[in-house]
C-alpha cells in the first residue's frame, strides 16, 4: 500500500489500514526488497520500536499487545 522505503512511515498505514481490515480486506504493505509485510506484521513492529506492550494484570508473565488506538490510559514495560 505504500510507496515509501518502510511503511512504518506512511501515514495511509495508520489511518486507512485498519479500516479497510474492519470491512474484511487483507493489507499488504510493500517493503523496499519487494517483499510484502502484512499489515499486522507493520503493527506489531510499531508497537516493539515504541516499547508499547504492556503485562496483562491476570497474567503478569504474559505481554499484552496495545491497540494504536486505544485511549485508556496504560502501563509499558521497562526497556
Amino acid at each position: 500500500m505504500c510507496a515509501e522505503q518502510d511503511p512504518i512511515v506512511c501515514h495511509r498505514a495508520i489511518l486507512i489500514c485498519p479500516h479497510l481490515e474492519s470491512a474484511g480486506l487483507e493489507v499488504y504493505h510493500f517493503r523496499k526488497n519487494d517483499n510484502l509485510e502484512v499489515d499486522q506484521d507493520l503493527a506489531n513492529r510499531v508497537l516493539k520500536q515504541h516499547n508499547l506492550y504492556r503485562i496483562s494484570t491476570k497474567n503478569k508473565s504474559h505481554v499484552k499487545q496495545l491497540s494504536l488506538f486505544d485511549k485508556q490510559s496504560t502501563q509499558t514495560m521497562g526497556k
